[in-house]
């Protein structure tokens, strides 16, 4: 059995679950495939890093830690993203932006008070929360790569 045919059974479920996310967000109104792209790794990452903070947060915490983090930037990026696609599928206008806007600040001010609650109450470690917090910019430059040199492939 060959080295590419072992990885592509490895990879069968997570392509399955990839899919079945992709069409969740395509029916909450996320039409743009590479907006429906990036958030379905995120949530994937988020599937996979709170499953490995829950199993192994019991045997060191920064592992939950780290969960929490990837859970509260997914959510948001969540909300922001199909929030958007919504707005601009029903046409940009005034009181749709301000709306978009508002519930952005509102999400931004949920997200520092539940941020404080976990450092303060919570004795969280920032490293770790902070860590998590990050994997949506790593999903965001590992997208573009990817996109980039798709792209640049087709043209050669």
């Amino acid at each position: 059995m060959s080295r590419s045919t072992v990885l592509d059974t490895l990879l069968q479920p997570w392509r399955a679950l990839r899919h079945r996310i992709e069409a969740h967000l395509y029916a909450r109104g996320v039409r743009n495939a590479s907006v429906r792209a990036l958030l379905a790794r995120q949530c994937l990452l988020a599937v996979v890093a709170m499953g490995v903070g829950v199993a192994g947060g019991i045997f060191h915490p920064w592992l939950l830690h780290f969960g929490i983090g990837v859970g509260i930037v997914t959510a948001n990026f969540y909300f922001l993203a199909t929030s958007i696609a919504r707005r601009l599928e029903s046409g940009v206008q005034g009181p749709l932006v301000a709306s978009t806007i508002v519930r952005f600040y509102g999400r931004l001010i949920l997200t520092g008070v539940l941020l404080a609650v976990l450092l303060v109450f919570g004795k969280i470690s920032l490293a770790a929360l902070l860590a998590g917090l990050s994997t949506v910019v790593a999903t965001i430059l590992i997208w573009g790569v990817e996109s980039y040199l798709a792209q640049h492939s087709k043209e050669a």
